[in-house]
């Protein structure tokens, strides 16, 4: 799909919202995705979760059509309907053939704008969110991800997990609902990329039509002040009965908008973000001295319109845990001591340069970069610039991003797992 997407066109209607379309001709599909500036970070204090049960009900019928009308109606026109939440926003998306995409493009609107918030369903959507949230207190990767979380943002609203806490979750209600609704689902403060295999200026008439009597509009609350990098180091340990100890190391790294952002991602190519295989932490500690069985970094992949974390994760056995620890801390001081080799370099920009490829290959990863490119004021020609832009990182901009992103001295260090709770010794390699 990569070479047959057109030049996207973009329009802003006159509730607000902005309208984004392309056409791909490569397959008789679509996928519509509304981008609503309303994820976790929105929750207010004591409320966390509240998002994520908001996106999951959504799905939950209309004020027009009931849950199962709407399943059955997207069902037959062999299409799907979807919510995901994350920290920064929620997104709902409707895919299928193309020829139906005016009327998926209603159920979306009809959903996103006027859910149908019956109790029954925040009954539902409540349980099935506790179930989840109880499902992986007992993943020792998923608690190690969200200890790490919390001790890295200690005092900022991005520690809670996207799902919420138990305890917040549970005394939700539908009028908390209804109240995060009407605040932040308004087409002044969404985004909508529609990409398919029509015309684009039909595209555009078909978004318009749907979504055009949308009302709502509003400031939001003052924008969340950014975390502040950590001073010290933070040690955080959970015991838990599994036969791997899992440990994350890292701290706040930084925001989309960066400078050093592209130099930062090829970085975690080096590093430990290379599909598994070839990079340094990797290579040396799991390949070589077989110390780990999954071992990985990345700093920019959390970046955002704040900044995000970096961080290095690995699950080993309790003999390996010193050592394997020791020699991440070698591996990410060396990296921030001299420049990457001139292979590294070439095979990382090489990586990225192929994955972006790759990563433009359904209409539904279309429409994602459309609202990516947007939301980060990259322009509509972002996707003809990436390879130069990558191309021009220089091994000095990586050694740079490297002493951007990591701080070994000032990093928090999080176990979990058969072990007796360590001290900050270990990292200092």
């Amino acid at each position: 799909m990569a070479g047959s997407v057109t030049i996207p066109a973009r329009l802003v209607l006159p509730n607000g919202l902005t309208l984004l379309t392309a056409s791909a001709r490569s397959a008789p599909v679509f996928t519509a995705m509304l981008v609503v500036e309303a994820g976790s970070r929105c929750d207010p204090e004591g409320s966390s979760g509240l998002a994520a049960l908001l996106g999951g009900i959504l799905l939950e019928g209309s004020t027009s059509h009931s849950a199962s009308s709407i399943a059955m109606a997207v069902d037959s026109m062999g299409s799907s309907l979807d919510a995901v939440t994350g920290y920064e926003t929620t997104a709902v998306i409707a895919s299928g053939l193309a020829e139906h995409c005016d009327k998926s493009l209603g159920f979306l609107s009809e959903v996103a704008t006027s859910p149908a918030l019956a109790p029954a369903a925040v009954t539902e959507c409540v349980r099935r969110q506790l179930a989840e949230l109880a499902e992986d207190e007992g993943q020792a990767y998923d608690v190690c991800r969200r200890d790490f979380m919390k001790t890295v943002f200690r005092g900022h609203p991005r520690r809670n997990p996207v799902g919420g806490l138990p305890e917040t979750v549970a005394r939700l209600t539908g009028g908390d609902l209804e109240s995060f609704h009407g605040r932040h689902y308004r087409p002044d403060n969404a985004i909508l990329a529609v990409v398919g295999d029509l015309d684009a200026g039909e595209l555009l008439e078909l978004a318009a039509e749907r979504f055009g009597a949308w009302q709502g509009c509003g400031r939001d609350a003052d924008p969340l002040p950014p975390p502040s990098r950590q001073r010290g180091r933070r040690v955080e340990s959970v015991a838990m009965d599994s036969q791997q100890v899992h440990v994350s190391i890292g701290n706040l790294s930084i925001a989309r908008s960066d400078p050093f952002f592209y130099a930062t991602s090829v970085m975690d190519v080096i590093l430990g973000d290379s599909a598994g295989f070839g990079s340094r932490l990797a290579t040396k500690l799991r390949e070589e001295q077989g110390l780990a069985y999954v071992i990985e970094s990345d700093a920019s992949g959390s970046a955002g319109l704040q900044p995000g974390v970096f961080w290095a994760y690995t699950a080993t056995s309790p003999g390996h845990f010193e050592q394997l620890v020791r020699g991440v801390m070698t591996e990410l001081r060396l990296i921030r001591e001299e420049p990457p080799s001139v292979d590294e370099l070439e095979s990382a920009i090489g990586y990225l340069t192929g994955r972006d490829l790759l990563d433009r290959e359904t209409s539904e990863a279309v429409a994602g970069r459309l609202v990516h490119a947007e939301r980060h004021t990259l322009g509509s020609d972002f996707d003809a610039r990436y390879p130069s832009i990558i191309g021009s990182v220089s091994r000095d901009d990586v050694l740079e991003a490297a002493r951007r992103v990591i701080d070994p001295e000032n990093c928090s260090f999080v176990t979990v797992g058969p072990v007796t709770p360590p001290d900050d010794s270990l990292l200092d390699g």
